[in-house]
C-alpha cells in the first residue's frame, strides 16, 4: 500500500529527528525527503551530539542542497563552530576535511605547493583546499580571522565561484558537494575588508541552554556508571535507581553553574580572562571524576576534595597559573556543596 502525503512527511520528519538530535525543532520537517537513502554515515557520529534548530537547519541547508553563501561561524571556544559542520556532514555520509591558518598562513599554500619530482626539478602538489575541491569535500578553514585579509582576498573566487588557478596553468574547479565553512573566535571585523566578507553569511555560536548541557552532562555520567557496573553503555537507562538519579542531577547542577560561571568570567574580563569552559570541558570533568572514583586516586571522602580534584585534573591545571586560583576560588562559590553531602 502507497503511502499517503502526510504519511511521507511524518515518515520523512521522523527520521530527521533520528538522525539529528535537536532543541527546537517544528513538528514539521518539509523539503527533506533526499535523507531517506541508505541511510549510510561516514566519518564519526558523536551520538550524544545536541543541535539547535536555527544553526542546524542553516547549515544543513548550505552542506546537503548547496543554498545560499559559505557559512562563517564565529563566538567562544567550545560553541561548535567546528563540530556543526562536521557531524551534520557525519551524519549525511559527506568526507570532512578541515585546516588551521594563522598569521603566516599564505592562500598559495592552501592550494598548491611547489616539491621535488622524480627527474630533480620541481613540481605543483595540490594542497589541502585544492584537494578538497576536487574531491567534493565539506572544508573548514579555522581561525580564518588570524589570516592576513589579503591572504583572504585571495580566496575570493574559490568561496564564490569554487574555481582556482594553478601557477602551472591547471584550473581547479570545485565539485558539486564541494562546500566551504570558516571558523573563528571573531566575525572578522578587525581588520576589515567587505570584499572577504560579502562572500560569507555569518551566523554567531553559543554554549547550548543550561538544560540541555545538563542533560547531556547527565547522560555522559550514567553512560561511564554503566561501563563501570557491566561493560555496556547502551543500557544506561536500566541501571538507574531513584537515589543515584537525584545524586548524579545534583552534581552535574553544580558542574553546570561552575561553567557558566567562568564563562560569564570570560565575557566580563576578555582582554585579562583567558579561560572559558565548554560542554566538552565538562565531560573531561566527569571522566576525571569517575576514574577517580574507580581507581581509588582521591582517598579522602569528600564530596569538595573529591570534585576539586577532578576539576583540576580535567581543566584547572592546563591554565595559566594567576587564573588556577580564580577558577578555584569560583567553584567554591558557586558549588553549594552543602546540597550535594
Amino acid at each position: 500500500m502507497e503511502l499517503g502525503l502526510g504519511q511521507k512527511q511524518a515518515q520523512v520528519t521522523k527520521r530527521f529527528g533520528e538522525m539529528f538530535r535537536c532543541k527546537g525543532m517544528p513538528a514539521g520537517v518539509a523539503n527533506v525527503s533526499l535523507l531517506l537513502g541508505n541511510g549510510e554515515r561516514s566519518g564519526k557520529v558523536v551520538s550524544n551530539y545536541y543541535f539547535e534548530w536555527e544553526s542546524l537547519a542553516r547549515a544543513f541547508a548550505y552542506i546537503h542542497y548547496g543554498l545560499a553563501r559559505p557559512l562563517f561561524l564565529f563566538g567562544s571556544h567550545g560553541t561548535g563552530k567546528t563540530s556543526l559542520p562536521e557531524q551534520i556532514s557525519a551524519r549525511l555520509g559527506r568526507n570532512f576535511s578541515k585546516v588551521t591558518v594563522g598569521p603566516s598562513t599564505e592562500a598559495f599554500e592552501l592550494v598548491a605547493q611547489r616539491v621535488p619530482s622524480a627527474d630533480g626539478g620541481m613540481t605543483t602538489e595540490l594542497g589541502l583546499l585544492a584537494k578538497a575541491m576536487e574531491q567534493g569535500d565539506v572544508f573548514i578553514i579555522d581561525e580564518y580571522d588570524l589570516m592576513p585579509t589579503a591572504e583572504q582576498k585571495n580566496l575570493n573566487d574559490i568561496c564564490e565561484n569554487g574555481v582556482v588557478y594553478l601557477p602551472d596553468g591547471r584550473i581547479i574547479r570545485s565539485h558539486k558537494d564541494f562546500r566551504i565553512f570558516a571558523t573563528a573566535n571573531t566575525n572578522n571585523t578587525e581588520d576589515l575588508d567587505l570584499s572577504v566578507n560579502d562572500r560569507f553569511a555569518f551566523m554567531r555560536m553559543d554554549y547550548l541552554p543550561a538544560d540541555v548541557e545538563s542533560e547531556l552532562a547527565y547522560e555522559h555520567w550514567m553512560q561511564l556508571h554503566s561501563v563501570f557496573s557491566n561493560g555496556s553503555k547502551a543500557d544506561w537507562k536500566n541501571h538507574v535507581s531513584p537515589q543515584l538519579d537525584e545524586l548524579v542531577r545534583s552534581r552535574v547542577n553544580v558542574m553546570i553553574k561552575v561553567a557558566e560561571g567562568i564563562r560569564e568570567n570570560k565575557a566580563e574580563n576578555d582582554d585579562s580572562f583567558f579561560s572559558t569552559m565548554s560542554i566538552r570541558a565538562v565531560f573531561g570533568w566527569i571522566d576525571e571524576l569517575m576514574l577517580a572514583r574507580r581507581f581509588d586516586l582521591n582517598r579522602v571522602d569528600n564530596d569538595e576534595h573529591e570534585m576539586l580534584q577532578a576539576l583540576r585534573r580535567a581543566f584547572i591545571n592546563g591554565l595559566p597559573i594567576e587564573e588556577q586560583e580564580e577558577i578555584v576560588q569560583l567553584f567554591q562559590l558557586k558549588s553549594d556543596l552543602k546540597s550535594i553531602m
